[in-house]
């Protein structure tokens, strides 16, 4: 599992290949076919072995919270694994699986971020007319947005004054 998360995050899924995987485990490639038919699904295999879901904050407020949240989806975009989301987000649009895999992972993250918007709204710190699935595009687009396609840097002040824009214009009414 290591040695396809290495080689995806270097590589992407495209030019992973199984031979490559066998080689860096130190396995034969009858082996990891024999477990996994297709290099897609050893890549699925592999990506679920990887703890994508950030815990829930509770720092007391949102801001706080969502904080937290960034710090963590930075970490995670800029630690040692972070280069296998991009290469799955890129192989997601070619194969129906590595989509659904996508999908799966953006639902989980979205799961957290709606839990600490909706206490915000809950503890009066956020409009109670909120839209939560637009609020949630505001608070996990920008980041991924600077990183994997403007190519701007990203650090811990990006991602809390990321966060303190957005706030500062969901506490406005309209």
């Amino acid at each position: 599992m290591s040695a396809t998360i290495e080689l995806v995050g270097r590589h992407g899924v495209r030019g992973t290949t199984i031979a490559a995987i066998a080689d860096r485990a130190g396995v034969g490639k009858a082996t990891i076919y024999r477990r996994w038919p297709t290099k897609t699904e050893l890549v699925l295999a592999a990506l679920s072995t990887l703890t994508l879901r950030p815990p829930v904050p509770d720092t007391g407020t949102v801001r706080g919270d969502l904080h937290a949240y960034q710090r963590f989806s930075l970490r995670l975009m800029t630690g040692p694994r972070g280069d296998v989301l991009p290469s799955l987000l890129s192989a997601a649009f070619e194969q129906p699986e590595l989509r659904e895999a996508w999908g799966r992972y953006l639902v989980s993250r979205r799961a957290v971020l709606r839990e600490i918007l909706v206490r915000g709204v809950e503890r009066g710190e956020l409009r109670d007319d909120l839209d939560l699935d637009i609020a949630l595009d505001l608070f996990s687009g920008p980041l991924v947005y600077r990183d994997l396609i403007a190519g701007l840097p990203v650090d811990e002040d990006v991602a809390e004054d990321l966060v303190d824009h957005v706030l500062d214009g969901l506490h406005r009414s309209r």
